[in-house]
């Protein structure tokens, strides 16, 4: 499995990526996870993590990734972890 880690100010375009084009999105409920995960089983299909410093909040289960977003925000990620590799490929 690979995880997208973002932090800092690609916390909010991420967020805004996914979540902006809901009716009651609103960035500020957001801000009280120190970075966002995405995890991705397999390709094509992506859930979203609100991660604390030891815990972590589902914000959207696996779904199908309808508008090619994970080709778009890989780039963007702070930091990419293969659950099959050793390091991850840092910033």
């Amino acid at each position: 499995m690979q995880r997208l880690i973002f932090r800092g100010d690609r916390r909010a375009d991420i967020l805004t990526a996914i979540f902006g084009n809901e009716e009651d999105f609103n960035l500020d409920r957001y801000a009280i996870y120190e970075e966002i995960e995405i995890a991705v089983p397999e390709p094509g299909k992506f859930s979203v993590w609100g991660n604390y410093p030891d815990d972590a909040d589902l914000l959207r289960d696996t779904k199908k990734d309808l508008s090619g977003l994970l080709g778009r925000i890989t780039d963007l990620a702070s930091e990419v972890w293969n659950d099959d590799d050793e390091g991850a490929e840092n910033e």
